[in-house]
């Protein structure tokens, strides 16, 4: 898969081409009054934007072409005949389908354009009835300008993805369009995490240590982050804004409105899963040690640690809800907690057994975690209130969960060991007391999220 380092990205408005149709009648006078079978509209250029000869450009521009084909025929473009370049470079931009008919370019710089440069963008498409189009327009990017990326633009994707070593050894970012279907999409690198924007049309993953965000459907790959080896974690704040990630010792947000960055903690102990609340107002995030790791919640606006020591210690996992700013978390191994962060309320214990790993929400504010016991593993769900229900019982053939993800509406995907060492992806229906292999060609699954 193309790697396309990020300029971060101002939503320029749309260069519309229209293709014309061509018209029937029995005037073959080319003046269309009345139409006949020479006349048509010749393919013509409405507007460039930025404009030809535009100074208010900013220099992380992202360049988006709009070619609409409004013939009464609806011909339809011809994918394979487009062709772009950018300063003579000839450059292979995303094609979405669009409302008119035709097709969207979007191509993403490599790097961004420098302060004061002069830029040209040439365009050529070809329709089915075989009218062509071509134009170019140059424009200057002025020194000093801002510029913006609006990151949640594109249709959000379905599926899940996980984090599995298919190999046995190396941890591979695997993208699954259906729990239906076992094919999947491996994305490059060895990632630490694995998730999705807040609108679900990205993935975020940090290959070797450097954080990426992915829209498959498109083809477009960004990078965020350019530090070799050093920034994990990531996450989007819901506006799409802010992204969070560690960098070594630093818990880094980074403004991708104006490429600023702002450390909001630095301890030996680092940082790691990253995790916004669903209005954006706090940040999550548990510390790097595995000694008695610490949870975490900052408010983003200040970086105030608001955390409660009740529960701030020993945390194996936390989840928030994706209705409230709301935690469930997993204290000491064997205590799961719901707490209400806006509430200042203390937290409310769910359920104390022997040993109790990994935590997730649905969508329906039920919470998800795994009970371990010595002939195999239990599946729990549980209320914020604390009323607590089995989902799905594997000690009968020895089993246990290898991870755990939760969809919107309660359903629920797993990583599964056998007895004898065996791994699989499993899933269960929404109020189901069973479950069915999605695909047993994975190996072992680290960590799963789904929506």
């Amino acid at each position: 898969m193309k790697l396309w380092k990020l300029a971060l990205a101002f939503f320029v408005c749309i260069v519309i081409f229209t293709l014309g149709s061509c018209d029937k009648g029995t005037d073959p006078d080319d003046n269309g009054d009345p139409p006949d079978t020479t006349d048509y509209s010749a393919p013509f250029i409405l507007s460039w934007t930025p404009e030809d000869g535009a100074e208010e450009i900013p220099r992380g521009a992202t360049l988006w072409v709009s070619i609409c084909d409004t013939s009464g025929a609806s011909e339809g473009l011809l994918a394979d005949s487009i062709w772009m370049s950018v300063n003579s470079a000839v450059v292979s931009p995303a094609l979405l389908n669009n409302a008119c008919g035709g097709l969207n370019l979007r191509y993403i710089p490599p790097a961004p354009f420098g302060w004061g440069d002069t830029v040209t963008m040439s365009v050529r498409a070809v329709n089915s009835a075989g009218k062509s189009v071509e134009g170019e327009a140059t424009f200057f990017v002025e020194i000093g300008d801002t510029f913006s990326f609006d990151f949640d633009t594109l249709p959000p994707i379905a599926g899940f993805i996980t984090r599995s070593r298919p190999t046995g050894v190396t941890v591979k970012a695997l993208y699954f369009a259906s729990h239906t279907s076992p094919s999947y999409t491996e994305l490059d690198g060895s990632p630490y995490h694995v998730t999705f924007s807040p609108n679900r049309s990205w993935i975020l993953y940090d290959p070797g240590g450097n954080v990426w965000a992915a829209n498959l459907a498109s083809g477009l790959q960004v990078q965020l982050t350019n530090d070799p080896a050093e920034e994990k974690y990531p996450a989007l704040s819901p506006n799409g804004n802010l992204l969070a990630f560690a960098r070594g010792e630093d818990i880094i947000l980074k403004n991708l409105q104006t490429d600023l960055e702002r450390i909001i903690s630095s301890t030996a102990q680092g940082g790691r899963e990253m995790d916004f609340s669903p209005d954006g107002q706090y940040l999550a995030y548990r510390s790097g040690t595995s000694v008695n790791p610490k949870l975490f919640v900052r408010k983003v606006s200040d970086g105030d640690n608001i955390v409660y020591s009740s529960i701030s210690n020993d945390i194996s996992a936390f989840a928030w809800s994706r209705t409230h700013n709301g935690i469930a978390c997993i204290v000491t191994g064997n205590r799961a907690y719901y707490w209400n962060v806006d509430g200042g309320t203390n937290p409310r214990l769910l359920r104390n057994a022997d040993n109790i790993k990994y935590i997730a929400f649905d969508g329906l504010d039920n919470i998800y975690f795994v009970e371990q016991y010595p002939t195999g593993d239990k599946i729990m769900r549980s209320t914020t209130a604390g009323m607590l229900g089995l989902v799905l019982d594997l000690t009968p053939e020895n089993a246990t969960v290898t991870a755990i993800g939760v969809s919107d509406n309660g359903h629920v995907i797993f990583g599964k060991r056998t007895v004898g060492g065996a791994f699989s992806l499993e899933y269960i229906p929404a109020s189901g007391t069973s479950s069915t292999t999605i695909t047993d060609a994975v190996g072992n699954t680290l960590q799963i999220r789904w929506f």
